[in-house]
Order: structure tokens, then sequence, then C-alpha cells
């Protein structure tokens, strides 16, 4: 029984080829492979999505303090030589 199986998909594989058509295991595998690396790329680009809300905060809280303390020191400069 297994020798005919074997033959039969043999026969099934070479007419396939000659047909130029795919065997549903190869459709279904590369049908699972393109869902794969699509859901792949979707959390990447959830990952990074993340990490940029994430770093644009660090920075603007920085950006925010360094401001702050450059203003002050303006107004410092400002007031000591408005006072000589």
């Amino acid at each position: 029984m297994d020798v005919a199986t074997d033959q039969l998909d043999l026969l099934i594989e070479r007419r396939a080829e000659k047909n130029g058509e795919k065997r549903p295991e190869e459709v279904m595998y590369a049908e699972s492979v393109r869902a794969y690396n699509a859901r792949r790329l979707k959390e990447r680009r959830a990952a990074w999505y993340g990490y940029h809300l994430a770093q644009a905060e660090r920075l603007r809280r920085r950006m925010e303090g360094l401001v702050a303390f450059h203003e002050e020191r303006a107004q410092q400069l400002l007031q000591e030589g408005t006072s000589t």
C-alpha cells in the first residue's frame, strides 16, 4: 500500500511540475510564511512605535529642564549686569 501511495504522490508531483502548479502543501506553507512574516512585521513596528514615543518623552523632559536652566542663568546674568 505504501508503494502505491508513493507512486501516486510522485505521479501527482510530476504532473503538477509540468503544469507549473504547486502542491497544496507548498501553497499552504508559503501562505503560512507570509502570514508569519506579516505578523512579525506588525509586532516590530509596534515595538519601534513604542520606543520612539518613549524616547520623545524622555527628550522632551530633558530639553525642558535644559531650557529652564538656560533661561534662569540668562536672567541671573542680566540681573548681575544691571546691579553693577
